[in-house]
């Protein structure tokens, strides 16, 4: 590795550690003393901060070809507004490829850049990264997401359901809805919702569906009573790799819909939440736990590797604890019990209390999020 691997490996470690939620890719060319410099970073401060300190050596003749996203293609339209029930994110942008998480109808989302075939580059608010297909988001400019944001909206909060085409439940559907989906309230009447979708199209949904956002968010609090009750509405629902939604989870996909239908917003990966909130350490024991924790597990790390959290799921008290592993199930770390897991209470390796913690790293409050909220 020269200087320059170097420098980049600095940049890189303080302002993209995490290539799940920050853009920082650089490649270089070098001939003689001139450095081309290539890439593209969504964070500002790195690319300066990477040509600050290449330019400090005084060896090189620079040539900066890195790219600032959002990308020149993207227009003034660098937010998009997620216009289908569950939007899939992937890895790469093709259908094939690994899906690595998923956004709610009525989400608002960044639009960094455009791949062909029309799909585009997004970052959630909980700073995921993923590839859109451009049915699964309608891009808007900064002032129609702000407008969107500012807007009456309602929330549904039944598990599975429709926006209808007419006030009457055999109607035809216009989208499905899953539990979190938003869309922006127009009308009530005769115990009914009117309602219109990011790309205005509109339907009607029942009041016992749904409710307005507000109301919804000043009534949203994460309590232990809360927070069971919501976790044990999935139980059965399949596990689904990248699943954040009432039709598929995954383990971490789980913990955050549960968390986030009470208003709040965790980290998408369960690597990443195992740093959100209070800890609580193994050595504590089962005894130090609450309903609503957190619990994770994981395998010993190898040789010279951290150790890493690879499944979370939610304690229910009374040594057990809600998750999704094959479905949304229940298990227990009590070996007389009929549902003991003995393979996760071996690999348990600590807790973190999300109640309580708000404004802690990683525990953010919808109602102070700016993707939702807007003063």
């Amino acid at each position: 590795m020269n200087d320059i691997d170097d420098i980049i490996s600095k940049v890189k470690e303080k302002h993209a550690p995490d290539k799940r939620t920050t853009i920082f890719a650089v490649e270089y060319n070098l001939s003689g003393n001139q450095l081309e410099l290539k890439g593209e970073t969504s964070v500002p401060e790195a690319k300066s901060d990477l040509l600050k300190e290449i330019n400090a050596s005084g060896k090189y003749s620079v040539k900066d070809l890195i790219q600032l996203l959002p990308s020149p293609e993207t227009g003034d339209k660098i937010y998009g507004i997620i216009n289908l029930s569950v939007g899939n994110l992937r890895a790469t942008p093709d259908h094939p490829a690994e899906m690595v998480t998923q956004a709610l109808l009525g989400t608002v989302v960044k639009v960094y850049k455009k791949a062909e075939d029309s799909w585009w580059y997004i970052q959630t608010p909980d700073d995921y990264l993923g590839w859109i297909d451009g049915f699964g988001v309608h891009r808007v400019t900064k002032n129609d997401a702000d407008s969107w944001i500012k807007s009456e909206k309602i929330v549904y909060l039944n598990t599975y359901g429709h926006l209808l085409s007419a006030r009457d439940e055999n109607s035809e559907p216009v989208t499905d809805l899953v539990a979190g989906n938003i869309l922006k309230l127009t009308g009530k009447a005769d115990g009914w919702y009117s309602a219109e979708l990011p790309d205005k199209r509109s339907g009607f949904i029942s009041e016992k569906d749904a409710m307005p956002f507000n109301e919804w968010i000043k009534g949203a609090g994460a309590t232990e009573e809360k927070i069971l009750r919501t976790a044990k509405r999935f139980m059965g629902v399949p596990y689904l790799w990248g699943g954040t939604s009432s039709k598929g989870f995954d383990c971490s996909g789980f913990t955050k819909t549960v968390y986030f239908l009470n208003g709040l917003i965790l980290q998408r990966d369960a690597s990443q939440q195992y740093y959100c909130g209070q800890e609580i350490k193994k050595e504590e024991g089962f005894g130090a736990l609450k309903k609503g924790d957190l619990v994770f597990f994981g395998l010993p790390p190898k040789p010279g590797k951290k150790l890493r959290a690879s499944h979370v799921g939610i304690y229910i008290g009374d040594s057990e604890f809600i998750h999704a592993s094959g479905r949304v199930m229940i298990n227990s770390f009590d070996k007389s019990r009929a549902n003991y897991s003995e393979f996760r209470t071996s690999t348990y390796i600590g807790s973190r209390r999300i109640i309580g913690s708000e404004g802690v790293k990683g525990v953010e409050r919808v109602s102070e999020s700016v993707y939702y909220i807007k003063d």
